[in-house]
């Protein structure tokens, strides 16, 4: 009996070890399950947002030409390219160095590349608005003589060609004169109008419209008159003082932006503002309707025109660089380009420095996906600078009352050269020399028998007149002009102001002879050499009243100076 009851005994607790064993390892299995569930739900969350990013928002990403993140660039300016895959895009962002610049979103109201993208449905005739309004255009005008669409000649891509006569894209927007619709201004509404132009008829005569309406009555037009950009307004009587200086029939691409912002209007031509914050105001309760694009009732353009945005807000001078810098294009349903050429701004190239950029693209369900912050350093390449011979050897020492030193210098855009000595700079060449000229006739530089160019770059270039070759002989430093009282003189077309320095080497052969004179009239400053042996320097309208007398030499090289600031004037020889 005893033996059974052991037996049974360590049966019973060998039964329960394996229950309690099995619950051991029912908790352990539970566990793990728990921990797969949580897993599997990580992986479910994470593959969604992958889908999201693939499937929802846009695709967004750089491309050739851009440079590879983190390069090092001789280039002053460099040019961005980013791919943006997105069937209905809402916003673009241009974000460089820490800044956003917004150019593209809802407040665009209509934006025409005139590219003739068959995907997008457009054809010689239909013109496709990328803005989220869709109110495409339609060409109005004739189709043959070059005229009407031009697949290769476009600022961008393709481009319009309109031939002055009745040729123009109406856009399907409503409104009147005297009712907003879709696209009227009042003079003290915010909006913008950009578009590139090209053209070379001489438009003395006429108004000839870029934005405007062609019928009806009309209170406000974007125009070329008189060979420059205007914004017109009706207050009572046709208003054009907001006139660009930029002449615009020189057969270039140039960059029209007009902002109107609360009855003041501002004109930009090519990144640059001409015009600011002067009256725009029309009559009261009618409207500037920017309804047809080539053309006013008042007359039509003749020229090309090329990526044209109506913005229903003012833009900003940044706004209007970025947008002179870049170029948005969708070439199908679904693909768009933003290719952006960046400098520092309109008029002055990237500095020696860090710089970083990204773009930010959103859609219509609010999606948004960005490329990633990328980053650029501009090393400008440094001018090329050195002593050669004959300037002495460092530590010298010299007997020589006085010393020639030779600075050799390499550099396509020389911006400035400071002379040092003894501590003391003297600038020689810098943006305050408006005018230059060797006389070396350097076949490199484009000077020929005729031609003189201005190598302070200013542009300045001069025309010999009445001289031949061989009034080309030695100068004071390599060759210079040989010229008598006959007629013989460099002409310089240039405008200058009442702070002025002249200054030139002369030797002269005889007395009598003029070496400068300011305006063909005679008007002055003029510096002459007199039969008496004197330099006589007369100054604007005081010709019977020579400011000074200096003894004059001939057959020697000289070096004159003339100084006119404030009110005094002094000659240097």
């Amino acid at each position: 009996m005893e033996k059974e009851t052991n037996q049974r005994c360590y049966e019973k607790g060998s039964d329960e070890m394996k229950k309690e064993g099995n619950i051991g390892k029912s908790v352990g299995d539970d566990k793990r399950a728990k921990s797969y569930i949580f897993l599997y739900f990580v992986f479910l969350v994470f593959f969604f947002m992958v889908l999201v990013l693939i499937f929802g928002a846009p695709l967004v990403d750089f491309v050739v030409p851009t440079p590879g993140n983190n390069t090092n660039t001789a280039n002053s300016s460099i040019v961005f390219n980013t791919s943006i895959t997105e069937v209905n895009l809402t916003s673009i962002v241009w974000n460089w160095n820490g800044v956003n610049y917004t150019l593209f979103n809802d407040s665009l109201i209509l934006f025409y590349n005139f590219n003739n993208v068959s995907a997008l449905g457009e054809n010689d005739t239909h013109v496709f608005d990328l803005s989220s309004y869709k109110k495409n255009g339609t060409w109005n005008g004739s189709l043959t003589g070059g005229f009407g669409f031009n697949f290769s000649d476009g600022r961008y891509g393709g481009s319009f060609e309109f031939d002055g006569k009745d040729d123009y894209v109406q856009t399907t927007g409503t409104g009147s004169y005297n009712s907003r619709g879709e696209f009227g201004f009042l003079s003290n509404d915010s909006f913008s109008l950009v578009l590139w132009y090209k053209g070379e008829e001489n438009t003395a005569d006429g108004e000839h419209g870029l934005i405007g309406w062609i019928s009806g009555a009309v209170y406000g037009a974007l125009m070329i008159k008189s060979n420059r950009t205007t914004y017109a307004h009706y207050n009572g009587e046709w208003i054009y003082d907001l006139n660009s200086t930029t002449l615009m029939n020189d057969g270039i691409w140039h960059q029209i932006v007009y902002v109107n912002n609360d009855g003041n209007g501002s004109l930009y031509i090519d990144g640059i503002r001409e015009v600011s914050n002067r009256s725009s105001t029309i009559e009261g309760g009618y409207f500037y309707q920017p309804k047809h694009i080539g053309g006013t009732i008042t007359g039509y353009i003749n020229g090309s025109i090329d990526d044209v945005m109506i913005w229903n807000r003012s833009l900003g001078a940044g706004e209007v660089y970025q947008l002179y810098a870049s170029s948005i294009t969708k070439y199908d349903t679904d693909k768009w380009s933003l290719l952006v050429n960046q400098s520092k701004n309109a008029s002055d190239l990237l500095d020696e420095s860090l710089n970083t950029y990204q773009t930010f693209v959103t859609n219509g369900s609010d999606d948004l996906n960005f490329s990633g912050i990328r980053s650029i350093t501009a090393n400008s390449i440094r001018p090329l600078i050195d002593f050669v011979a004959p300037t002495p050897a460092n530590n010298t020492r010299t007997t020589n009352t006085s010393l020639v030193f030779n600075v050799s210098i390499t550099e396509a855009n020389l911006k400035e050269v400071k002379w040092n000595f003894n501590g003391t700079n003297y600038t020689i060449y810098n943006d305050s020399l408006v005018l230059m000229m060797n006389f070396d006739n350097v076949s490199a530089l484009g000077e020929n028998d005729t031609l003189v160019v201005d190598v302070s770059g200013g542009g300045n270039n001069g025309t010999m007149q009445s001289m031949e070759v061989a009034d080309r002989v030695a100068g004071k430093y390599n060759l210079g002009l040989n010229m008598d009282a006959g007629g013989e003189k460099v002409r310089i077309d240039m405008g200058l102001t009442s702070t002025i320095t002249i200054a030139a080497w002369a030797q002269l052969d005889t007395l009598g002879d003029m070496l400068w004179t300011i305006d063909d009239d005679d008007s002055g400053p003029d510096l002459w050499f007199h039969t008496n042996g004197n330099i006589y320097l007369n100054i604007w309208d005081s010709d019977a009243n020579p400011f000074c007398a200096q003894p004059a030499n001939v057959d020697q090289w000289h070096y004159y100076v003339t100084v006119i600031e404030s009110g005094n004037t002094n000659l240097y020889v």
